[in-house]
């Protein structure tokens, strides 16, 4: 799992500093044809943001799935919507997933999820992330909600948007802020003639590092939860009342990188530069959540 989140953070990252290309840029006159081929690269990178994103709350999903039965959480003790995604969901959303496969490699699909999906009754239990978003061909919002309240979290996007809050954002609401990368990934992908202005381009990246970096959080509160819970009472009653701590690690002009905690604007080390303070910080986070933000405190990746 350290692997995919560190995949997916220098996608990210890597995305930021190309929308920035003169090959990205708009030119004067608007007329002028580099605009028409900066257009099509910008539709493309925006696309590729969200489908990123997606993929991350999968994988992130996946994990929280394969801890369930290394838990006191049994099958029978579970909740009801916790049974639900993990069954009936996962059904569904195996169906979906034939739907959208490749015929050649439809039934070689079939063979392995529905062995997986068997697993659902045998001793000890195994689960699959089948039922994260079981209809359509993209993650909405909806799902987003639902998988997180099935793991204990009470009203998820406003967790989603306290935790973007705490790390720094001025979002003002994270579920439309989801909502809005989707309707412009549907475009991008549908409409060729839609348009994303650079700004936009770049806030959209942001916006997607940011969403994963939520949702991150919200799946180390579970994590930790299924660790230490005794039974699935115990394990919603630490899910809602966990509280984060961060550490920050903040770029500074000339490379060097400033360590923080949470509610603090002390500094607590400084560092030549991002590697070392990643190393540094790892040496003594204990349980806090490390981000590393921008020059102008906007978060960029989880640690």
């Amino acid at each position: 799992m350290p692997h995919l989140r560190s995949e997916f953070y220098s996608t990210l990252r890597q995305m930021l500093l190309v929308s920035e290309f003169d090959l990205l840029t708009d030119r004067y006159p608007p007329n002028d044809r580099h605009n028409i081929s900066a257009r099509i690269l910008r539709q493309g990178l925006a696309i590729s943001a969200f489908a990123s994103l997606e993929k991350y709350l999968e994988s992130r999903t996946e994990f929280l799935v394969s801890e369930i039965p290394n838990s006191r959480i049994t099958d029978t003790a579970m909740g009801d919507e916790l049974r639900e995604f993990l069954s009936v969901d996962a059904i569904r959303g195996l169906a979906n997933r034939l739907n959208f496969s490749e015929p050649a490699l439809r039934q070689s699909f079939a063979d392995t999820h529905l062995a997986s999906l068997a697993r659902y009754s045998s001793s000890p239990a195994a689960y699959t992330a089948l039922g994260f978003s079981p209809r359509g061909s993209n993650v909405s919002d909806a799902d987003i909600h639902k998988v997180l309240k099935v793991f204990g979290v009470d009203k998820p996007w406003d967790k989603l948007g306290k935790i973007a809050r705490e790390i720094g954002s001025t979002r003002i609401s994270l579920k439309q802020d989801y909502i809005s990368l989707s309707r412009t990934r549907h475009k991008s992908a549908h409409q060729p003639n839609t348009n994303i202005p650079s700004t936009d381009l770049r806030s959209h990246i942001e916006i997607a590092v940011l969403i994963g970096i939520c949702f991150d959080c919200a799946c180390r509160i579970i994590s930790r939860a299924m660790t230490i819970a005794k039974d699935f009472g115990s394990f919603e009653s630490l899910v809602q009342g966990t509280a984060l701590e961060f550490r920050f690690l903040d770029l500074e002009i000339g490379g060097t990188c400033a360590e923080r905690i949470s509610g603090s604007m002390n500094v607590i080390r400084r560092y030549k530069d991002e590697t070392s303070a990643i190393s540094g910080s790892l040496l003594r986070k204990g349980h806090r959540n490390i981000v590393l933000r921008d020059i102008q405190s906007i978060p960029i990746a989880m640690i």
